[in-house]
């Protein structure tokens, strides 16, 4: 919505936005009216004066005969704006020059209803554009709320927001979920009790290798995304003739690699000396073995590396830069490696040194957590919780992977957590963490429901939530039940009643039982929940 507006009008909300408090943001007249031109230019740009003209003509009508109270550019927000047109479908008057103007009028009221709507989609726009530039930020926000508010939708829409910055937001799910997954810089995890440092950050893993099992460390969830994401960010920082050149040296080991598979599929090994072979090709290394019991990794990165700074023999490795501690300590191997590589593609290295890649542009990476609450989170996040304050800058595993490590977290990942406020576990996250987030209400909103029926079972259900049935030690912003228990399906094939008389039977009461039985209702709540039971759907 916001890019359909132009730019100073919407600088103008904006403006009054950040200058007032209430839900609805009062524009002036002239305000009000520029932007429905506005709006209508957009729209029907080829009609735009007769409309206007007849706005202002509904204005006079109404004010003349009472019919209306104030004028319609006075009218800011959808609830006023239908009682109002209750008003009109009752005046004579109006009914009349609207059937003599060819129904002008009731087409232009039409006209301003969808501008109303718009301007409160623009409201939740700004909102969500805050939360943005809060975690564009702090880098790590958390969501917190009671159940069914859409924590988790919301933080789908604010990372497709942070990977997509430049495009629309999806409104339908199915197609936002898919174009998350494929963007490759999405990922969603949801934490539970037993989730531990281990699964989320790195571990050790079981490795079988014939009749051999072995245990290698591995990046978890957040170290292999990490991971991408930094090496992101160092690729479009690089110098592109660098860029091209370790790229197209990358190419032509990948070549390399798939000759090496070959033969280990002939002969089950390819030797680098007689005592030492590679048994593997994985995504990014060689994995070879010798006479002792664990297999190792040879790096495709070192050895490019390596290739780049003109190694001439093994020594060389002691004085490299940018290799890791294993190709220095395996210098032998490695060296024979890059021996045999240049012996096969040696015309091929020439060119791959000298033709041009394209960089890649510094892209944005969004980690969702839901449920953060619910895991132990120093536990789980160990030293990382350093490495979300301190971006960029190396910590120190207590796992090393190929004899290095250092995590690093950097700046182009952005996480995202979701929390429910009524989980009496939300008391676990200490001071050290809630000091590295940032903390966003996402609360019940009513304006979303639609059906009459659902908004006043929801209106019957918030009740609960006031001093007379609330325990103490509990606030109603964090127990109150969300308005997602309340929306219903637009394309079901049940009835809109027989929906909420399910989601009423199935969902609400449920856990409002439950909450009487956790404490956060009181007793007295019972004969209340009792009558809401009985409400008629």
């Amino acid at each position: 919505m916001i890019n359909n507006l132009k730019g100073i009008l919407f600088e103008t909300y904006k403006e009054v936005v950040a200058n007032k408090k209430e839900k609805f943001m009062r524009f002036t007249f002239s305000q009000m009216e520029e932007m429905f031109k506005d709006y209508l230019t957009r729209v029907i740009p080829n009609s735009v004066k007769n409309y206007l003209s007849a706005v202002s003509t509904i204005n006079n009508i109404g004010l003349n005969n009472g019919a209306l109270n104030e004028t319609l550019y006075e009218v800011q927000d959808i609830t006023a704006y239908n009682v109002l047109m209750e008003e009109l479908k009752n005046d004579d008057e109006y009914l009349e020059k609207n059937r003599v103007g060819h129904s002008m009028f009731s087409s232009s009221l039409k006209k301003y209803n969808g501008f109303l709507l718009e301007l409160e989609n623009m409201n939740t726009e700004v909102e969500k554009s805050q939360f943005e530039n809060l975690l564009y930020y702090k880098k790590q926000i958390i969501l917190q709320g009671p159940p069914g508010t859409g924590k988790t939708y919301s933080g789908k829409d604010l990372a497709e927001r942070i990977i997509f910055p430049n495009h629309p937001i999806s409104n339908d799910k199915k197609v936002q979920k898919e174009k998350l997954e494929q963007s490759g810089r999405f990922k969603l995890v949801q934490f539970h009790p037993s989730y531990s440092y281990e699964d989320f950050i790195r571990g050790i893993s079981v490795k079988s290798e014939g009749e051999h099992i072995s245990y290698e460390t591995e990046n978890k969830t957040l170290a292999a995304f990490a991971e991408e994401a930094y090496n992101n960010l160092v690729a479009s920082k690089k110098d592109v003739e660098d860029f091209s050149k370790e790229e197209g040296l990358r190419e032509l080991l990948d070549e390399f690699a798939e000759k090496i598979q070959d033969t280990i599929d002939e002969e089950e090994i390819y030797k680098i000396t007689e005592a030492v072979s590679i048994v593997a090709v994985e995504e990014d290394a060689f994995r070879y073995t010798g006479k002792w019991k664990t297999s190792q990794r040879m790096k495709f990165k070192d050895l490019v590396s390596a290739i780049l700074q003109n190694v001439d023999s093994r020594r060389d490795f002691k004085s490299l830069e940018n290799v890791s501690g294993l190709a220095k300590q395996h210098s032998t191997y490695f060296y024979k490696v890059i021996e045999q590589f240049r012996k096969e593609f040696s015309e091929q290295i020439n060119e791959a040194l000298t033709k041009t890649i394209s960089k890649p542009q510094l892209k944005n990476y969004v980690l969702i957590i839901d449920e953060i609450n619910r895991a132990n989170l120093p536990s789980v996040l160990g030293e990382l919780i350093y490495a979300l304050e301190y971006r960029g800058e190396a910590v120190e595993s207590m796992y090393a992977i190929d004899g290095d490590a250092k995590i690093i977290i950097p700046a182009n990942l952005y996480i995202i957590g979701t929390m429910n406020t009524a989980d009496r576990s939300v008391g676990h996250i200490d001071y050290a963490i809630k000091r590295r987030f940032a903390f966003v209400d996402v609360l019940p909103n009513a304006e979303v429901i639609i059906n009459e029926k659902a908004k006043a079972l929801f209106n019957k259900v918030s009740e609960l939530f006031s001093d007379d049935y609330l325990a103490s030690d509990f606030d109603a912003k964090d127990v109150h039940l969300g308005h997602s228990y309340f929306l219903l399906e637009e394309n079901s094939e049940l009835t809109e009643s027989e929906q909420l008389q399910l989601k009423l039977d199935y969902e609400i009461l449920p856990i409002l039982s439950e909450y009487v039985k956790d404490g956060l209702l009181l007793e007295t709540a019972k004969d209340k929940i009792k009558e809401i039971s009985e409400f008629e759907c």
